[in-house]
């Protein structure tokens, strides 16, 4: 019970009798303070009771700019002492009384034989057992706190019990600000508008406090270990925090950011079990039932689509590339897991849960990776049982990035159908398909890499077997084109005009320019 003016007059002992202000009897008190002088704020700090003789207020002048200075310095009230010695004076001064009244001001009149230590000792036990309850009732509060936390829910628990100890509303984000947590369902409403508040507390680390638009009182905490923002609680009620409020709220930041690092830290162990685990996952003749228990123990969800993506970055160490990785996508409540190719050099994989486009993220990465020659491939969003397929098309894009892209970043899907099916097909197949094609042009050529004739053919082709055309960029005549055309079909024993011969060849030719690219 918080100690009060009114709390005063329950000292029957003291015969305190109020004599005006009685409207703000319900102050509170947070400490009894005895002072003559004209200017007793130089040494309060507002909520004091004051006790006095008022001996040196002789005129209404001087009363009235007392009071005022007492009112705005939010005194909790006045201890008026009258008597009929040392100059006292015998009734609080009618001028005295009329301020007060008109301020809201509570002045209790103080007979001499009332003992202004009774009084001091009075407030002090009262405040004294009024701190033993607050602080009895918020470790209460903590211990529930504890327990709820310990529950298989802890996180909700712990945010649906804050809720009802404050008397008001709790959430936890993400760091980008996506609900992950609200009680009740009905305040996610509100934390739109604190998508700016919400950044700047995951920018600077500080806890931020925010009035809404119908004052009510709301605190915004980081979560997570200092200068790592990885979470955020937001508390809100109608009214201001109070000292339980705020003890509560700390008990609930410590729970929360321990469960917090818990989940989202990237400790050594964490990083070597996942290292080992996706290199389980990734690789080509893992059992079905291994890449289950894998992804389990990696948090992956079996039923959501993954991206497989692979990082060459020269400059970077394996530790860093592993922390960059988990730091993107863990403030976005994304699973992501890092594999080091031990058989490339400062080559990477990562698996990375699509419980939102991902994409974009993984693009701005490898630009935060040290050095400009970092490149990255990056699959398609494919179910956990196609992942081993999705490996390979991060490392076709891979290979297409490092070889002729500009950008650092190259998506499979992005790829044209020849450098997707060659990535995709073991190299010894793509030369035998592109062997038994084109060996009889090889032969036409003498075995030479570019040769005249599949230089011929595959202008030829790229025209769409127009003649004149084909004929112009090679340099030659249009007889020519057709002798060397003529002589083509005779060793491949098919006509060109069969769209399935020319489909073949022109596939063959491609596929043989790329996959020596690879």
């Amino acid at each position: 019970m918080t100690v009060t003016v009114r709390s005063l007059l329950e000292l029957e002992e003291a015969h305190l009798v109020c004599v005006a202000g009685a409207s703000g009897l319900d102050r509170a008190i947070c400490r009894v303070h005895v002072s003559e002088m004209l200017d007793p704020t130089l040494w309060m700090k507002g909520g004091e009771f004051l006790l006095t003789t008022g001996i040196r207020l002789v005129d209404d002048a001087v009363i009235h700019e007392y009071l005022d200075r007492l009112c705005d310095h939010g005194i909790a009230g006045v201890g008026f002492s009258t008597g009929n010695t040392f100059g006292m004076h015998r009734r609080v001064p009618p001028a005295f009384i009329a301020r007060a009244e008109s301020r809201g001001l509570p002045v209790l009149d103080v007979p001499i034989e009332a003992s202004y230590v009774q009084i001091s000792e009075f407030v002090s036990a009262h405040l004294a057992a009024e701190q033993h309850r607050l602080t009895q009732r918020a470790f209460d509060a903590q211990r529930r706190l504890s327990s709820a936390a310990l529950t298989v829910r802890g996180r909700t628990e712990v945010v649906r019990l804050l809720a009802s100890l404050v008397n008001g509303w709790a959430a936890v984000t993400t760091a980008t600000g996506r609900v992950i947590d609200v009680f009740p369902s009905s305040a996610r409403r509100r934390l739109d508008v604190l998508e700016a508040d919400l950044l700047r507390v995951r920018d600077t680390g500080a806890v931020a406090s925010v009035s809404d638009t119908c004052g009510g009182s709301i605190g915004i905490h980081p979560l997570g270990a200092p200068g790592n923002v990885r979470r955020i609680l937001v508390v809100s009620k109608e009214s201001a925090f109070d000292a339980f409020d705020q003890m509560v709220t700390a008990s609930a930041v410590a729970l929360l950011s321990f469960e917090t690092e818990q989940q989202l830290c990237l400790s050594p162990q964490r990083a070597a079990a996942s290292d080992v685990l996706g290199a389980v996952l990734l690789r080509a003749k893992t059992l079905e039932s291994q890449i289950e228990r894998a992804a389990a123990g990696l948090g992956l969800n079996p039923r959501k689509l993954l991206r497989v993506a692979r990082i060459s970055a020269p400059h970077a160490r394996a530790k860093a590339v592993a922390r960059l990785v988990h730091d993107v996508f863990s403030a976005r409540e994304i699973t992501s897991v890092t594999v080091t190719e031990h058989d490339a050099k400062s080559t990477y994989s990562l698996i990375v849960q699509e419980q939102e486009p991902v994409e974009g993220a993984l693009r701005d990465l490898v630009t935060r990776l040290d050095g400009d020659d970092s490149r990255m491939g990056i699959s398609s969003p494919v179910a956990l049982a196609d992942i081993e397929l999705a490996h390979r098309q991060a490392s076709v894009a891979l290979a297409q990035a490092m070889r002729t892209s500009p950008r650092s970043a190259v998506a499979f899907d992005e790829l044209s159908a020849y450098h997707s099916i060659i990535g995709l097909v073991a190299p010894r197949e793509i030369d035998a398909v592109t062997a038994t094609i084109l060996s009889p042009v090889d032969r036409l050529d003498g075995g030479a890499d570019g040769g005249l004739y599949k230089e011929t053919l595959k202008v030829f082709l790229a025209h769409n077997g127009r003649w004149e055309s084909a004929a112009r960029e090679l340099g030659i005549h249009r007889q020519t084109l057709s002798k060397r055309i003529a002589s083509i079909e005779r060793h491949i024993g098919s006509n060109l005009e069969s769209p399935d011969t020319r489909m073949a060849l022109w596939f063959a030719l491609q596929a043989r320019a790329a996959s020596r690219n690879f």
